[in-house]
């Protein structure tokens, strides 16, 4: 069994072509892919991140800016970034039904992932421990 973290995208971007990792600079992408880096070191996991246009990056890979979000999505667009981002963990040769996903995300990046006979073992930090508010979630990727 793998254990695979996703690490969701922020809306603070910079302006020019860069390394996925790079291209996100909100204080809350930064430290949730400190955090996924810190704990693949424990784990040997991969990491990952879930991004709005893309689905799934590789942290290296070198992507645009662009301007979107999950949270402008209707239901069915959500649905369909799901459906994507699941054939894009089955083409990296990751099993949805025995592989450990950890997600470092807000419910609409991992909700449509977890639905629907979609990936079965999972752990939502920030959820698992009832973590309410920005604050609250910086505390944790930093302790």
């Amino acid at each position: 069994m793998k254990t695979i973290i996703f690490v969701s995208c922020g809306a603070k971007k910079k302006k020019t072509s860069v390394r996925a990792k790079d291209m996100y600079i909100s204080n809350l992408f930064r430290k949730a892919l400190g955090y996924a880096e810190r704990l693949s070191l424990k784990t040997n996991a991969e990491v990952y991140i879930l991004s709005a246009k893309y689905g799934l990056l590789e942290p290296t890979h070198i992507i645009e800016p662009y301007n979107c979000t999950l949270n402008d999505f209707t239901k069915e667009e959500r649905k369909l970034w799901a459906q994507k981002v699941i054939k894009q963990i089955e083409n990296k040769g990751y099993s949805t039904k025995e592989d450990r996903f950890v997600f470092l995300a807000g419910r609409k990046y991992y909700s449509g992932l977890i639905e629907e006979g979609g990936i079965i073992n999972y752990e939502c930090p920030y959820q698992d421990n009832n973590l309410k508010g920005i604050g609250y979630i910086l505390q944790f990727l930093t302790n």
